[in-house]
């Protein structure tokens, strides 16, 4: 479970921190060429990436012509020389350690959420609520809520209120709400990961920016109103874990200028739109293609087996018959030449059904114990008997691995 887990986190990390490094290359040529809202629909890129490398991997494929079927297992090896090298202990405590993070991070940013929201004075009789010296901002999952500024009749003219009140609309129609509130979560599952918390404050300015672009598009000629109010706005003191609004992290001079450029015409934001779901779409093949490919199915073949004498109160298989099914492994790729072999011990329930494999000894070690280990778990032998009566039981033996066995390389 630790191995696994472990193992997902990584490759979680690696697609996302590629898919970061990609979307900082681009983000600002796709903001100029066609638009803050094609940038900021382009961090889909990162979910998508990190949900991609989740996803079964491909399978090998088949050696046409060979007795058997070959599996690509040189990760395979080189993972189980990882895990050897890393005791279980120390596994243990990496998955401890980084639960323990996430769990903290999780409780940082709720208690950053909770004192911003004891601020807020309900206006139960009206559609927002009011804060003292800070905002405008939209705060709330699961009820989102416009919140303002008390003194926010007094600083804003008539004009630059109504924008101020369509952009946080905007960000309430979009789903800006719910997308903060996933940029936090992955912060707290990759908290370790330094470019994660890089990339949120990268993220939460395209966001504002898209914000602005739907603004000015349906206000077109009070960019002069709107630039007045960014600037009346008072600069939150810290920053909302899950809320959308002008916060002090926002460059607002590069904001003031994203003003003074005309809206990308629609024929250019379709091109964008393509161009972004062309990104994603490779982006995502190659991170799911990166995966080390999972074994296919063996083809039928006898297996090279010799009991091995065991001492155990649990009763033992002590023969293999004629009536049983022992698919074979798969003699790894790019090991056709090397002999070997792996002690195992089975462990069968009453009908048969291997329920688990150990392996006991394997030379030379880190090659073939994973492929013994997936044929193993397909065999069905005839269980012991005691009593008269079929019961579980356990068996032990080695599996041979031969090169003049193993199918030609170049078929």
């Amino acid at each position: 479970m630790g191995n696994e887990l472990l193992r997902e986190l990584l490759q979680a990390t690696l697609a996302t921190s590629a898919a970061i490094v990609l979307l900082q290359l681009l983000r600002k040529t796709l903001r100029q060429r066609f638009g803050a809202r094609l940038a900021y629909q382009a961090w889909l890129l990162v979910p998508v990436a990190m949900i991609a490398v989740w996803l079964p991997a491909k399978s090998a494929p088949l050696q046409a012509g060979a007795g058997n079927a070959l599996v690509q297992l040189g990760e395979a090896a080189i993972a189980s020389n990882v895990e050897a090298a890393v005791s279980i202990e120390w596994r243990g405590l990496m998955v401890a350690a980084w639960l323990a993070g996430a769990l903290l991070a999780l409780a940082w940013f709720g208690t950053r959420q909770r004192r911003f929201m004891r601020q807020l004075e309900r206006r139960r009789d009206r559609a927002f609520d009011t804060v003292e010296g800070q905002g405008p901002a939209l705060v709330g999952l699961w009820r989102p809520r416009i919140v303002l500024p008390e003194d926010f009749r007094e600083r804003y003219t008539r004009g630059e209120r109504r924008l101020v009140l369509a952009h946080e609309i905007a960000h309430l129609r979009a789903g800006d709400i719910h997308a903060q509130a996933f940029a936090t979560a992955l912060r707290c599952l990759f908290w370790f990961n330094p470019l994660v918390h890089f990339a949120a404050a990268q993220f939460r300015f395209d966001q504002e920016l898209a914000c602005d672009a739907t603004v000015l598009e349906k206000f077109p000629r009070g960019r002069a109103r709107y630039g007045s109010a960014m600037l009346k706005t008072q600069l939150a003191v810290f920053g909302l874990p899950v809320g959308c609004h002008w916060q002090s992290s926002h460059p607002l001079k590069e904001r003031i200028e994203m003003l003074k450029q005309p809206l990308p015409a629609r024929t250019r934001r379709l091109a964008g739109s393509m161009l972004v779901a062309t990104i994603i779409g490779c982006a995502t093949w190659a991170a799911w293609a990166a995966q080390p490919a999972a074994a296919a199915p063996a083809a039928p073949k006898s297996v090279a087996a010799k009991s091995v004498a065991a001492k155990s109160d649990a009763p033992f298989l002590t023969r293999i018959t004629e009536n049983d099914s022992l698919p074979p492994p798969h003699y790894p790729e790019g090991f056709l030449t090397v002999s070997g072999n792996v002690e195992i011990e089975l462990s069968v329930d009453a009908k048969g059904n291997v329920k688990d494999v150990k392996v006991l000894k394997a030379d030379p070690a880190g090659v073939f114990e994973q492929a013994t280990i997936d044929a193993a778990m397909k065999w069905k032998v005839t269980p012991p008997m005691k009593n008269g009566v079929p019961v579980a039981g356990r068996y032990r033996t080695t599996v041979e691995f031969r090169p003049d066995d193993a199918p030609p390389a170049d078929k």
